[in-house]
């Protein structure tokens, strides 16, 4: 594994805010890419198959997959947006707080809230990271119940008036 200068891990391990980039990171991931079967016409229909084939990364590090696999815990939709608003404030040298999907090690669905404060050094250039990740999942519950019993509510209410105007179920369904 290659390490700065430091003799440490690159930042994408140590920093879990930015897991999204260590299967990427060149320092410690290997990529592969295989076939999965001999038949070029069969292999043309593998959903996995890119132009050089089916991707299979692996970690160049100590701790092996578990350095390497940080990004398969975000969920794959929230993935590029997350991995690009971390990259961008890290550019930029600015503070970044963020809401995320991830999957728990048991398996469940959970909102991860993370916030990386950056310190700057003489340059301006990012010298060290700090880093919060905070479960969300429950206010998330809460919040998205609570929008959906809102909605039904001004749904509901919107029924009311047009039956009390003198409209029918079927003109409201038909808007």
């Amino acid at each position: 594994c290659k390490t700065g200068a430091s003799g440490r891990m690159p930042d994408d391990y140590d920093v879990p805010a930015f897991h999204p980039y260590a299967s990427e990171d060149p320092s410690i991931s290997w990529n592969f890419w295989v076939e999965h079967y001999a038949d070029p016409a069969q292999q043309a229909r593998d959903p996995k198959r890119r132009p050089r084939g089916v991707l299979y990364p692996r970690a160049a590090t100590l701790g092996g997959c578990t350095a390497h696999n940080a990004m398969i815990l975000i969920y794959p939709d929230d993935q590029d947006w997350t991995a690009t608003v971390f990259r961008e404030a890290l550019e930029r040298g600015r503070d970044q707080e963020l809401e995320f999907r991830a999957r728990a090690a048991d398996g469940r669905e959970v909102w991860l809230n993370s916030k990386v404060y950056i310190t700057l050094d003489a340059s301006g250039r990012p010298k060290k990271l700090r880093g919060l990740m905070t479960d969300n999942t429950e206010r998330r519950i809460i919040t998205d119940t609570q929008f959906r019993q809102a909605r039904q509510a001004a749904l509901a209410a919107a029924v009311a008036v047009t039956l009390n105007e003198g409209g029918t179920l079927r003109g409201i369904l038909q808007r």
